[in-house]
């Protein structure tokens, strides 16, 4: 493997002295992570910005830049990136929401790129000390979607004389006797910096591409975490049916239900236990949901009073025919929808549709909304990630 290299990433706004901070944080903490690259994320003017405040030679000779290097003894090599808008074209600023989308790709493409295990072997500090606060949302994002557990995430922080003043840029500086904005004189080498270190969950493993490069856009990687974190935690929650009352166990709490909300999680409940028995997934039509009902009627698994109360009217708790999905022709007349296979489409009549509705509002009353989506989804029925449901005395 390639020896390691590190970089600084930073994004950055008008005040180009947090990117010099935050080097002399690293040299003064953290000499070990002291970057051979800092790369800047921002727009052209903060960089024009940047370009006259540090880059441009001072009459003494040299820039702040090259004086800063010759301070902590390390030659660094400054980059660029200026958020490119959805034409190509520089953005001047980000204000809308299209905008920051933009720059969420482009940081994460960045972050991606520098991680690309065919790339140079790169160790990442990022900054989130400049520019717009939502630029340093999307940056703390694009650290947790792309970089690992072995880099860094910062904010650098000096006091308010040093915020008050464009003149400062780290406590070594040649140019001492500084003023704030309130005309109050003090020394460059009496401001205390203080590189703060901000934990940061590394998700890169649960969105892996193999295309560092092309791995996806901020916001679909944003999903793909989101799902898999809900996969992981619905593959380890319970599910109990209890057999005395209308009552279902989550994890260890008891929702109490009405009947019909009772008896459709029941038949949901009996449907999982059947797949799992199979090992395979199976579709619960509404004649399946009815077979399911009488036979928790018959096995006597819930309650009697529940027994007796919609034993004798079960086609009218539950429709044991599915309905066909029928759609408006251009001409008028309507006939059967069909699916991409060809096969026509069912849905679940009404009275199972409105029970629905009635318990997944119950399970997200109760901090369920996960349980419920995973079970009763638009135009689904039946758990599809939960694995362990049982009933219970």
């Amino acid at each position: 493997m390639n020896e390691e290299k590190i970089a600084l990433v930073s994004v950055l706004g008008m005040s180009p002295a947090v990117v010099t901070e935050t080097i002399w944080g690293l040299y003064r903490e953290k000499p070990e992570l002291l970057p051979d690259e800092v790369k800047v994320y921002t727009t052209r003017k903060a960089w024009e910005n940047m370009q006259r405040l540090l880059l441009t030679e001072q009459p003494g000779g040299g820039s702040i830049w090259e004086e800063m290097e010759q301070k902590v003894g390390k030659t660094i090599k400054l980059k660029k990136h200026i958020f490119e808008d959805n034409k190509g074209g520089e953005l001047s600023d980000i204000v809308t929401s299209e905008d920051q989308d933009l720059v969420a790709d482009q940081l994460l493409r960045g972050i991606r790129e520098y991680k690309n295990p065919e790339q140079d072997n790169w160790r990442l500090v990022a900054s989130i000390a400049g520019g717009r606060k939502s630029m340093s949302a999307l940056m703390y994002g694009a650290m947790s979607l792309g970089a690992g557990a072995e880099d860094l995430l910062t904010h650098v922080l000096a006091d308010d004389r040093a915020s008050s003043c464009s003149e400062f840029f780290f406590p070594a500086q040649e140019k001492q006797e500084l003023q704030d904005h309130g005309g109050h004189s003090f020394r460059a080498q009496d401001v205390l910096i203080d590189l703060a270190s901000i934990p940061f969950v590394p998700l890169a493993t649960l969105v892996k591409n193999s295309d560092f490069k092309t791995g996806g856009s901020y916001s679909a990687l944003v999903a793909r975490a989101r799902e898999t974190v809900a996969k992981i935690g619905q593959e380890d929650t319970t599910i109990r049916v209890s057999k005395s009352k209308c009552s279902v166990y989550i994890n260890g709490k008891e929702l109490e239900l009405g009947i019909r909300s009772y008896v459709l999680m029941g038949v949901l409940v009996k449907h999982k236990m059947l797949e799992n028995k199979e090992n395979k997934n199976l579709a619960l039509t509404a004649e399946k949901a009815y077979k399911h009902l009488k036979e928790l009627i018959n096995d006597n698994t819930i309650p009697i009073h529940v027994s007796q109360k919609i034993k004798h009217s079960t086609e009218k708790f539950f429709s044991q025919t599915s309905w066909m999905v029928m759609e408006m022709k251009k001409d008028g007349t309507r006939e059967a929808k069909k699916d991409k296979k060809g096969n026509k489409q069912y849905r679940f009549p009404d009275s199972i549709s409105k029970e629905k509705t009635y318990l997944k509002k119950a399970l997200c009353e109760k901090g369920f909304s996960d349980v419920a989506d995973d079970a009763i989804g638009r135009d689904r029925l039946g758990f599809i990630r939960i694995k362990k449901t049982s009933f219970c005395d």
